[in-house]
């Protein structure tokens, strides 16, 4: 029951703490707030054709970055590459690539879920680490 509570609580603070920095990036130009997350496997093609339901299907993975009102989607297909931090190490980079490059942003604040195979991991602090280095960056909160 505790541990309930306490799930709860963190909870709470997290969505006060998102919906604080979201009112922040609609004033502020610079601060980007986006939350992301790598959504089910797709398999494709997708039919319900008997003849086609048994054939080997190709998995397709997305990546969707919700940027405080607006989505952007990465998608591949497993010939390309898995699923993994490194996969989503490159979503994320181009991401911040774009919004330095296009909406001249300084400050970016994301969210994820817990999956330490692919949000909370130590590729995801170096790209990070990197993005700061190299980019004209002043802070990335995760």
């Amino acid at each position: 029951m505790k541990k309930i509570k306490q799930h709860l609580q963190n909870k709470t603070v997290s969505k006060k703490l998102k919906e604080q920095e979201k009112v922040q990036a609609q004033n502020d130009s610079k601060v980007n707030v986006a939350c992301f997350d790598l959504q089910q496997v797709l398999t494709t093609p997708h039919t319900m054709s008997l003849q086609l339901y048994y054939k080997r299907k190709l998995a397709t993975y997305n990546l969707t970055v919700f940027d405080v009102g607006k989505s952007r989607c990465y998608m591949w297909h497993e010939k390309l590459a898995k699923r993994r931090a490194n996969q989503i190490a490159s979503c994320v980079w181009k991401y911040i690539i774009d919004k330095v490059e296009n909406k001249h942003c300084r400050e970016f604040v994301l969210f994820t879920d817990n999956c330490g195979g692919q949000n909370k991991n130590k590729t995801i602090a170096e790209i990070y680490m990197h993005a700061i280095k190299n980019l004209p960056i002043q802070r990335i909160s995760h």
